[in-house]
């Protein structure tokens, strides 16, 4: 009969809990809206994954402090899916097929606050979303190599508890078990080998192709007066990326090449050459170079905007992640426009994770 208890407490203490891998480190990039403003450290962005939640803050050195702000949420990893799991995040089957249109579900969503030196308040909301992506057949493998490792491990970790307990006589929750069955495991398992690729590895690893589309709108508060709010700008714009390894054995290293187009539609562009209310339609062409390490990424944009004006964009921009939770970020250049066009902008960004950020490995005693 206590042998009965003991293999019933052990199927069920396995079959109740799951193998959960905790993405902390996701990633936290630029605000749709701030890029919609022209505010962004960089306009040409894509990002790989993006945070639950994220706040940023610029500071442009010549105007007060806290005169830009935005919030960034990811609806997805607010959303319960029993279906979450490694592969389906990454977008390929048990098979390693890939699904190329796997981030359409993880929409970005962010609001923007910016107040011009001139009494200008503009409100602005944007989202970005992953419309394509292509991954490299070998991440794909190694993705599929350690998930495959990871449910044989935790099956022959689940054997040894039912056989710890047996041999013991001992059930979970008793003085001393958790310390006796780790010592029993760590003796059996000694000769058991594990290749070095995680798969938390293989998830932060960049796809080869990707393909973001984004769209924002503006709002413009004139003289702090609600009652003078009129729309300001609209965009949609598209970013391509291809994504190569620096180093093949270095995975966290690239070189990224960037195309970018945008459409923006301006019903109130404050220039002393321009009516208040004259509308301005204009097109963005730009191309970027990025190199990205593990934590310090360095990289040049330039950007042509045509149409009833013809501007430009040129800046070197830099970042850097002191944390999981914390990117610095900086740029110096040229910006749209004919007066008052140097920017230097320095970025601060916080995330944060939440329980929704877990993938966990499905039920293996189930199968």
């Amino acid at each position: 009969m206590r042998y009965f208890i003991v293999i019933f407490l052990s199927i069920f203490t396995i079959t109740s809990a799951q193998t959960e891998f905790s993405l902390e480190d996701l990633e936290m990039p630029e605000s749709p809206a701030f890029v919609l403003l022209d505010e962004a450290p960089s306009i040409i962005t894509r990002p790989n994954s993006s945070q639950a939640l994220a706040l940023h803050i610029l500071q442009n050195f010549e105007g007060s402090l806290f005169n830009d702000i935005a919030v960034s949420f990811t609806p997805y990893w607010f959303i319960k899916d029993k279906d979450k799991n490694p592969l389906r995040y990454y977008g390929i089957t048990a098979e390693g097929e890939q699904n190329p249109f796997s981030k359409l579900n993880k929409v970005t969503i962010s609001a923007a606050y910016n107040k011009t030196d001139d009494s200008i308040t503009n409100v602005a909301l944007g989202a970005r979303v992953t419309l394509f992506e292509l991954k490299r057949q070998s991440d794909v493998l190694d993705l599929q190599t350690a998930h495959n490792e990871a449910v044989a491990y935790t099956k022959i970790v689940s054997n040894l508890r039912i056989a710890f307990q047996q041999e013991s006589g001992m059930i979970p929750g008793e003085d001393g078990f958790d310390e006796a069955f780790a010592a029993y495991k760590t003796e059996k398992l000694q000769n058991f080998e594990r290749d070095s690729i995680t798969i938390l590895d293989v998830l932060h690893r960049k796809p080869m192709l990707a393909i973001d589309a984004a769209v924002g709108y503006n709002h413009r508060f004139s003289g702090d007066t609600f009652n003078n709010g009129e729309t300001a700008r609209f965009g949609a714009w598209t970013t391509a990326v291809f994504s190569s390894y620096l180093n093949p054995s270095a995975s966290k290293n690239y070189l990224n090449i960037y195309a970018f187009a945008r459409y923006l539609h301006d019903e109130t562009l404050m220039s002393p050459l321009l009516n208040d209310n004259e509308e301005i339609e204009s097109f963005d062409l730009g191309i970027k170079a990025e190199f990205e390490f593990e934590r310090l990424t360095f990289g040049y944009e330039y950007i042509s905007r045509s149409g009833d004006g013809d501007t430009y964009r040129s800046a070197g921009n830099i970042g850097y992640r002191l944390s999981d939770a914390l990117y610095l970020s900086g740029t110096f250049g040229n910006n749209f426009g004919e007066t008052d066009d140097l920017i230097t902008l320095f970025g601060i960004r916080w995330g944060f994770s939440t329980d929704g950020q877990q993938l966990p490995l499905e039920d293996t005693l189930q199968n």
